[in-house]
């Protein structure tokens, strides 16, 4: 009688362990593949992180550039101011036609 217990308590016991050892199984699979996904959302961010620096970087080199351009721009834009202060100063006054 008490070897029939323990022969049903071990075959109890072997399922618990089945069950349970399914379960880790099906949670290791479970935790790979969140791995897989986050490793790829991990690589998404990454290039998207990078792109938008290139981005960023480009625009700064542009703005860079048109300062510079404005800047020339005004410089140009003050010597024609005083070329033409200088002609107009020095031109013989119109004379009054009759």
């Amino acid at each position: 009688m008490e070897n029939v217990r323990l022969n049903r308590q071990a075959d109890e016991f072997r399922q618990i362990i089945e069950s349970l050892s399914a379960v880790s199984e099906s949670k290791a699979e479970q935790a790979k593949e969140d791995i897989q996904v986050l490793r790829h959302q991990n690589l998404t961010f990454t290039e998207d992180f990078q792109s938008e620096r290139r981005d960023r970087e480009a625009a700064q080199r542009r703005v860079a550039e048109l300062e510079e351009e404005v800047s020339r721009l005004q410089r140009e834009v003050k010597c024609l101011k005083l070329y033409c202060a200088i002609q107009y100063s020095t031109a013989a006054p119109p004379t009054p036609s009759t």
